[in-house]
């Protein structure tokens, strides 16, 4: 795992920041002649305010697919960061798709702004020069257990899962030990909205059909292309009988290849809800339940990924 930790001053000053780069963000998509979402509320905790203008922008997620490149552009452009923040103020976006670096991308930017995120894009692909540092099994929960006594100051943890498959998240340290709310979205499958929607479980089928979750067909059409150019079309997602012929040292993926064939709107929807109930719609996690039930387990799994390399 690589991330990259930003303070941000006084708990007054944090809000403010993200008030105000809330409506840098929002200009981003003006153009597209539609309604502003109101700030509504989907925070356990009274009156906050970052967490609320997060909410906002989010109705907005999917526009903001190519933000991320617009960013890298007009960082190499620009000579410092107050001109970054000026050539983004011209940017338009109409994105079509979410994803988890295009929303780690907006949510740190509502949060710090664009002129600290300068140095970030300059130096696209994301390298040890923007202050990210690899960290494995117990180092993980050092490195938040020796930032618990910040009480004056709202921390955001930025984490990029690195391999073949990529995902970005990110964690938002409370001031004053309130505790830890995550922030993500998965390309194809769920955007920030979906993950911070207060809705039962059973309204979940609703939010699948209005498009904030939907299945991770990339993943199904990116294996099917492969299966399909390795064995001249004899084999496919649909026709796994002669994987084992044209494949014989991957039998091991067999289960995954069906799960992904498989895979359909329940089943979306249930994996969706592991996650989502424990750790999104805003929900704060008190030190404790994140450390056993978040903190502890992604440790255990970055270090099982160490062992492999």
């Amino acid at each position: 795992i690589i991330f990259s930790e930003a303070f941000f001053g006084s708990l007054m000053m944090s809000l403010r920041i993200a008030m105000l780069a809330t409506a840098a963000v929002m200009a981003a998509v003006h153009v597209l002649r539609t309604p502003r979402a109101s700030h509504v509320s989907v925070s356990f905790l009274e009156n906050d305010e970052c967490l609320r203008a997060i909410s906002a922008v989010a109705v907005y997620d999917e526009r903001f697919e190519h933000r991320l490149v617009h960013k890298a552009a007009m960082a190499a452009k620009a000579r410092t960061a107050e001109e970054f923040e000026e050539l983004m103020g011209q940017q338009r976006e109409n994105g079509t798709k979410f994803g988890c670096i295009y929303a780690m991308g907006w949510v740190s930017e509502v949060f710090a702004g664009l002129r600290r995120q300068w140095e970030e894009y300059r130096h696209l692909p994301y390298d040890f020069r923007v202050g990210y540092v690899e960290v494995f099994g117990d180092d993980l929960v050092q490195a938040f257990s020796a930032r618990r006594d910040i009480t004056m100051a709202r921390v955001l943890y930025q984490f990029m899962l690195m391999g073949n498959h990529v995902h970005a998240f990110m964690v938002e340290q409370l001031p004053n030990r309130l505790g830890y709310r995550v922030y993500q979205a998965n390309r194809g499958a769920f955007g920030v909205q979906g993950w911070l929607l207060r809705s039962s479980p059973k309204e979940l089928s609703q939010a699948f059909d209005k498009g904030l979750l939907m299945l991770f067909d990339e993943l199904y059409m990116g294996f099917d292309l492969r299966l399909r150019q390795f064995s001249n079309s004899k084999v496919s997602l649909a026709h796994l009988e002669d994987f084992e012929k044209y494949f014989p040292q991957n039998t091991a993926l067999l289960p995954y290849l069906r799960f992904v064939r498989d895979y359909n709107k329940t089943a979306a929807i249930e994996n969706f809800r592991r996650a989502w109930s424990q750790f999104g719609q805003g929900q704060v996690l008190s030190w404790e339940r994140f450390l056993r039930t978040f903190l502890v387990p992604l440790s255990n799994l970055t270090e099982g990924i160490r062992a492999l390399g």
